[in-house]
């Protein structure tokens, strides 16, 4: 519980307000906090009914208080009001706003044996006089275990808040645990929004305090005088309250990078990000609160964080970036914000320190640290801002599994196809090669790149500066031409590397068994790859360890886990393209090796043809086993390949996909001609097979002539009385 004074209209309930929560919400708190009212009687009375209280003022001069405060006409003539209340050493209230009166004759609202509330005019109102004033949403209600801040007048003092918790709440009242003393009743009480949601009524004690709800309020002064809400309605749209007040006692900084102007598909990701940075702390109070976006390079982390703090920049006090590529990167970045936060620190020993200084005095700021790529930075990181409590920090990185409740985590994926397609066509809008087709050509090279936002980017960087067509790109992008792959503008891009460029970092760091699990998997297709066709790795002669390999690509975002149980994983389209294309020859080899064995044990003794082995090997395995078949036999590798083909055909005719499975029985075939002869018993086998789907689609003049060569060479190969020729 925080109980905070502030004499009047001056810098202390600004500078004390960094125990409260984000910037925009102070900014409402003051609002509120100067539009509180002290409410006075001239007389020396001990009279309960006359020793005044505490009040709000709402739109169009309208006073807001408890009806045990001002309890009829004749008592609201007599009272004083005062705005910015505090008494000098001499005993006089020095306020702008001093000794205001109230005009019943204006208005005076309350219902007789009602709730306990009563609204009331000021006399002589005029709006340029009175730039403040609250005014909620009239639904509002506050729930059980929400913060809560009144502020008051107790015992006739200055103005002070106090902070605490919802206990409970009902219809017409709401319990809290705040400190509050006679005087207080009619003070606003305030949600963790800063909106007005009860005027505080009575004591019980200290963990039991009494408000009246706001919406029970405005419940029944719509019955009683609906025209008097309507008139604050009209009013608050006419005179807006604005926030310069608060702004200009704040100097704001703000060194965020310039971005590229194309943004789209992440609004619902920046709402995450939001909500990370805004959930209340469920832990130490002391403690910094904060964010971090994690993905893969390329995903648009950096990119979504600058947007966020452009849209919620009134959110915070002032915006800082700060680079951390290593652990020195970040000191050095966070030590130069001296020379943009205005801090005069020549020793170049104490700069650093000078800024977590600031950051501990100051509130309401968002600190953005991107690019937190390796382990010890983050630890540096999340060391440095811990105790870091009046801000914000919202973290960028490749690496996956941060465990903190601190930093929430908020994972970006690619963009969905139609904001992909939008932003190569926005994005090279009169600098492309026009065709008729364009839109489906924006979206094969969506595909293509798999709505990865910055190999979008890097694509419409360099169609627009060859002034080329989407066919004519994805067709040198098809051929890894070097110049496509790798190209990049930094000016266009507003980032320094190549999708291709910026991968190998990562991979360059990680783990030699993360690099031979990517280069396997690279072979396989970007659909969800099941858990134990990976650890069939363990089963191939001169293989690793497939599991470390796993938690290697998923620290560093290249890998991730698609369903719940944790028995599939996935990787990025061009992630597994950009690793074929860094590979030698001799590695490609090697490695596509490797993944047709790992294949193999997968499907072995595993009947195609028999439906119980499609849900757990052929259908999840369709078209990685496609993708793997098709790279082998680009590459000229006749075995396993013919073998896998003729299983996954067998599939194909199991489910009735004729035209895939002849396909890759006929394919089959002749890589088996080739490979052995035209009468080696796998060929009998290839022949077989394909004169089965011909039979099955009634092309039976077609089957018999396979039906007849197969028997042939089964008959020359194992004899005339062998059972693989009956």
């Amino acid at each position: 519980m925080a109980e905070i004074h502030s004499r009047g209209n001056d810098e202390s309930f600004i500078s004390k307000a960094g125990l409260l929560r984000d910037f925009y919400v102070v900014e409402k708190l003051y609002i509120a906090g100067r539009s509180t009212v002290h409410i006075d009687y001239p007389t020396s009375s001990e009279d309960m009914s006359e020793r005044g209280g505490t009040g709000v003022l709402l739109p169009n001069g309208w006073i807001l208080t408890c009806k045990h405060v001002i309890q009829n006409q004749s008592q609201a003539s007599k009272a004083i009001i005062y705005f910015d209340y505090c008494r000098d050493k001499d005993g006089s209230i020095p306020s702008q706003w001093s000794g205001l009166k109230l005009d019943p004759d204006l208005g005076f609202i309350t219902q007789e044996g009602g709730l306990d509330w009563v609204l009331v005019k000021l006399k002589d109102h005029r709006p340029e006089e009175f730039p403040v004033y609250v005014f909620p949403p009239d639904n509002l209600s506050p729930y059980q275990g929400q913060k809560l801040t009144i502020f008051q007048h107790p015992k006739k003092l200055y103005l002070k808040f106090g902070e605490g918790t919802c206990s409970s709440t009902s219809e017409d009242k709401i319990c809290y645990a705040i400190n509050t003393d006679y005087g207080s009743s009619g003070g606003p009480v305030l949600n963790d929004a800063g909106d007005l949601v009860a005027i505080h009524t009575g004591d019980k004690d200290s963990a039991n305090n009494q408000g009246l709800p706001f919406k029970a309020i405005i419940k029944q002064l719509k019955e009683l005088n609906l025209n008097a809400w309507e008139e604050m309605r009209k009013y608050a749209i006419s005179y807006p309250i604005s926030l310069d007040s608060v702004r200009e006692k704040m100097p704001q900084y703000n060194n965020l990078p310039p971005v590229p102007s194309l943004f789209k598909g992440r609004d619902n990701d920046i709402r995450k990000i939001h909500a990370a940075l805004t959930e209340p702390n469920k832990g130490e109070l002391n403690r910094n609160e904060g964010c971090i976006v994690y993905g893969l390079g390329g995903i648009g982390k950096t990119r979504a964080v600058i947007e966020y703090a452009w849209r919620y920049k009134d959110y915070y006090s002032s915006i800082v970036f700060v680079n951390a590529k290593s652990v020195g990167d970040f000191k050095a970045n966070l030590a130069n914000l001296c020379d943009v936060l205005g801090l005069n620190e020549p020793d170049e020993r104490q700069r650093y320190s000078r800024v977590i200084r600031w950051l501990q005095e100051q509130f309401g700021w968002l600190l953005i640290v991107d690019n937190i790529d390796d382990a010890q930075t983050a630890i540096e990181v999340q060391n440095s801002l811990a105790n870091l409590s009046k801000g914000k920090s919202l973290l960028t990185s490749r690496m996956s599994g941060w465990k903190s409740s601190f930093f929430r985590p908020v994972e970006l994926l690619r963009i969905d196809r139609e904001y992909s397609i939008e932003i190569v066509l926005e994005g090279t809008e009169g600098d492309r090669k026009n065709t008729t087709a364009d839109r489906t050509n924006a979206g094969n090279l969506a595909e293509r790149l798999g709505d990865l936002p910055l190999a979008l980017q890097q694509a419409v960087g360099f169609i627009s500066t060859r002034h080329c067509s989407f066919e004519e790109y994805l067709n040198r992008w098809d051929s890894a031409e070097t110049k496509v792959v790798e190209w990049h503008d930094e000016l266009k891009l507003m980032y320094p590397r190549s999708v291709a460029t910026t991968w190998e970092l990562s991979f360059d760091e990680m783990k030699p068994e993360g690099k031979k699990a990517l280069r396997l998997i690279c072979w396989l297709a970007p659909d969800p790859i099941p858990k134990a066709l990976l650890h069939k790795v363990a089963q191939v002669p001169n293989s690793f360890d497939m599991e470390e390999g796993i938690a290697e690509l998923e620290k560093y975002s290249f890998l991730r886990w698609v369903d719940e149980g944790k028995e599939l994983v996935q990787v990025h389209a061009l992630v597994s393209e950009i690793a074929r294309y860094r590979m030698s020859e001799e590695e490609r080899r090697e490695t596509i090796g490797i993944a047709l064995a790992t294949m193999e044990m997968f499907v072995e003794n595993q009947d195609p043809s028999d439906p119980h082995t499609w849900p757990s090997v052929y259908k999840p395995c369709r078209a990685h086993l496609l993708q793997l078949i098709d790279k082998s036999d680009e590459m000229g590798i006749g075995d396993p390949t013919a073998n896998l083909m003729n299983k996954l055909a067998l599939f194909f005719l199991g489910i009735a996909a004729f035209e895939e499975a002849e396909t890759l029985f006929r394919r089959a075939l002749e890589i088996n001609e080739a490979s052995y002869g035209p009468k080696h018993p796998c060929v009998a086998r290839g022949l077989n097979n394909l004169a089965g789907l011909l039979q099955e689609t009634n092309r039976h003049g077609e089957a018999e002539p396979l039906y007849r060569r197969a028997l042939e060479i089964y008959e020359a190969s194992y004899g005339p009385n062998h059972p693989n020729l009956a």
